[in-house]
C-alpha cells in the first residue's frame, strides 16, 4: 500500500494483483536482469572434470530437488541408456540432491551421465560452449511465474535451451523467440523424443544462437533494468 511502483518480473505475475485496486495502477514490469561477460575464460583441462569425447552433452546447472521435478529429470535420463551419442552432465547440485540422484541413476545402471559440484562462475560459459543444449526444470505445480537463472545463462552462452515446464511466461518466452523447446507433458519417452528432435535441428542450424545472446544484451541487460528502474523513479 506505501510503495510508488510495484515491479514484477513477468506478464504472467500480474494475475495476483486482482483484487488488489490499491496495487494495479502501480505495477511494472521489471524483468530479471542479466550482464553478458564479453571475456570469458576456457575450461582448464582435467581440473574440474572430463567428459567422454564425441558426445552430445546436454547441460544441467543447479538445484535439481522436488520444485526442479527431479523425478522427470531422472526418468528422461534412464530412457537415454541405450542412445550412446548423448551424455548428461549435471553441475552444482546440493549435497543432498546428489547423493539421491546418484542412487537413483545407479539403480538403473547408468553410465550416460556424469555429476559435478559446483564450478567457478568464470567456467561456467565454456561448459556451455562445449554443450549441445541445456536444460532447465520446473515443477509443473509451481503457481509463479519465474525466469530461472540457469536459463539466462544458456542464453548468454549462444545454448538452445530444453525445458521441462508447465504453461506459463517462460514457455511463450522460448516458442516465440525459437531458442529451443519446451515439454509440458509427464511422459520421459516423449520428453525424449522431442529432446532428441530439437538436437537435430541445432545440427541443422536451425537455431541463430547468436540471437540467444543478442535476446540478453537487448531485453534483460543490467543498463535496461537501470534505465527502467530510474524513468520510474523520475516519474514518481
Amino acid at each position: 500500500k506505501i510503495a510508488d511502483v510495484i515491479a514484477i518480473q513477468t506478464e504472467g505475475n500480474s494475475a495476483y494483483f486482482d483484487n488488489m485496486k490499491y496495487a494495479k495502477n502501480k505495477l511494472t514490469i521489471l524483468r530479471t536482469w542479466y550482464d553478458v561477460e564479453e571475456n570469458r575464460l576456457e575450461i582448464p583441462k582435467n581440473i574440474y572434470f572430463s567428459l567422454p569425447e564425441g558426445k552430445k552433452i546436454i547441460l544441467y546447472i543447479g538445484n535439481l530437488g522436488v520444485a526442479q521435478n527431479q523425478k522427470q529429470l531422472l526418468g528422461i535420463i534412464k530412457e537415454f541408456k541405450n542412445d550412446s551419442a548423448y551424455h548428461f552432465l549435471l553441475i552444482g547440485l546440493k549435497k543432498s540432491d546428489k547423493i539421491k540422484v546418484l542412487n537413483v541413476l545407479s539403480s538403473y545402471n547408468l553410465s550416460n551421465f556424469s555429476i559435478y559440484d559446483s564450478i567457478d562462475q568464470r567456467y561456467v560459459d565454456p561448459v556451455c560452449k562445449i554443450s549441445t543444449v541445456g536444460v532447465f526444470s520446473l515443477d509443473k505445480k509451481h503457481t509463479t511465474h519465474n525466469i530461472p537463472g540457469k536459463f539466462l545463462q544458456y542464453l548468454s552462452s549462444g545454448l538452445p535451451v530444453f525445458g521441462l515446464c508447465g504453461e506459463s511466461d517462460i514457455t511463450d518466452i522460448i516458442q516465440k523467440n525459437k531458442f529451443g523447446k519446451t515439454y509440458t507433458g509427464n511422459n520421459p519417452i516423449q520428453a525424449k523424443k522431442m529432446l532428441k528432435d530439437l538436437i537435430v535441428d541445432i545440427e541443422r542450424g536451425l537455431i541463430n544462437k547468436k540471437s540467444l545472446t543478442q535476446y540478453i544484451k537487448n531485453e534483460i541487460s543490467t543498463k535496461k533494468a537501470a534505465s527502467q528502474i530510474l524513468e520510474k523513479i523520475r516519474e514518481c
